[in-house]
């Protein structure tokens, strides 16, 4: 995990690095996980909720949801899913909120990159409940998904602006 500091606040989770994924990633469910140089490819055997959990709360310092009210997610979905657009929810467990609980979360939308990159980047500051310090983020990468889909996560990161 990569921390800067400065008049920009950033805490980077670089999963083509196995290091971090081995340390920071936890609670996979529906999910196949493989580590490659482009990030940690998942793979949902079933398309049945699959999430895995970004344990925020082993990083080296404590990290505060009012110093880090940005997320963006670096991914990528293959040509091979059937689906043009997906849905992704986040879930925030920060403060009083330690781990996914129902209600306390993001929903956004993505196309399906057939084989590029793109990032999400989503304002957590606009849910009430995005504060104290951050425990970990619950991400539910398809939402709902097929089975047999692929996603690539290179990065995640959260940022000051």
């Amino acid at each position: 995990m990569g921390y800067s500091q400065g008049s920009h606040l950033q805490a980077e989770f670089d999963l083509t690095d196995p290091a971090v994924s081995e340390k920071y990633l936890r609670g996979f469910n529906d999910t196949h996980m493989t580590q490659t140089s482009q990030g940690i490819c998942l793979m949902t055997p079933e398309g049945h909720d699959p999430f895995f959990t970004v344990d925020i709360s082993l990083a080296e310092i404590d990290l505060t949801a009012d110093d880090l009210p940005h997320l963006e997610i670096v991914f990528m979905t293959l040509a091979t899913n059937p689906t043009p657009e997906y849905g992704m929810e986040i879930f925030l467990c920060a403060g009083d909120v330690p781990h996914a609980t129902a209600g306390i979360s993001i929903y956004t939308t993505f196309c399906n990159s057939a084989g590029s990159f793109q990032v999400i980047r989503l304002d957590l500051s606009q849910s009430p409940y995005w504060t104290g310090e951050i425990h970990s983020i619950r991400i539910d990468y398809f939402s709902p998904g097929n089975p047999g889909d692929i996603m690539y996560i290179k990065s995640v990161k959260l940022t000051s602006n």
